[in-house]
């Protein structure tokens, strides 16, 4: 949510346009409805497509709507409570570049993963960021005149070291010890 108003502040002082539309990977759906919620409350007017990365059975309208009316009563509870106003409408996945699977990569993800990386610095990962650049590409017509904003959430920092030096018993709560010691799928 915060995110939202930090490009509401970036639109105000001219660094950039007000989007008409903002693409960003829709998984679990903090982010992208974060990002719908943060702008809804901030004021800015674009439409916030989640490009859907998962099973339709994980990113759909109705969890979608069932997670906005517990940001909506977390949001009652403050000092000064905040009323959202989102409809079923605004709610806005893309479901066509999903592919076969959790994380599999498609023919369009790989596409626009290399185009992107030999184009720009700009780091995707093969899967999911790839993904929403993929519907960018796909839904975006040339010539469209829309001021387009992808939302970037893959994190490049490299984290090997840290990684290494972690320990599971020490560093993690005793809940997820299993998934670095048992096979979780088991």
């Amino acid at each position: 949510i915060n995110a939202a108003f930090e490009l509401h502040q970036q639109i105000k002082r001219g660094d950039c346009p007000e989007p008409d539309e903002i693409y960003v990977c829709a998984g679990t759906l903090g982010t992208y409805l974060g990002i719908l919620i943060g702008c809804q409350l901030a004021g800015i007017r674009t439409r916030v497509r989640g490009v859907r990365i998962v099973e339709k059975v994980v990113a759909n309208r109705v969890r979608a709507q069932q997670l906005i009316h517990q940001v909506s009563t977390l949001l009652s509870h403050v000092d000064a409570p905040i009323a959202l106003s989102l409809s079923p409408c605004d709610i806005d996945f893309v479901h066509d570049y999903c592919g076969p699977g959790y994380a599999r990569e498609t023919l369009s993800s790989r596409r626009a993963h290399q185009m992107i990386e030999h184009m720009t610095a700009i780091k995707l990962d093969p899967v999911y960021t790839a993904k929403a650049w993929s519907a960018i590409l796909g839904e975006v017509t040339q010539g469209s005149g829309k001021s387009i904003l992808y939302w970037h959430t893959y994190n490049g920092v490299d984290m090997a070291d840290r990684i290494a030096q972690a320990r599971v018993d020490r560093d993690l709560p005793k809940a997820y010890h299993a998934f670095f010691h048992d096979d979780p799928f088991d």
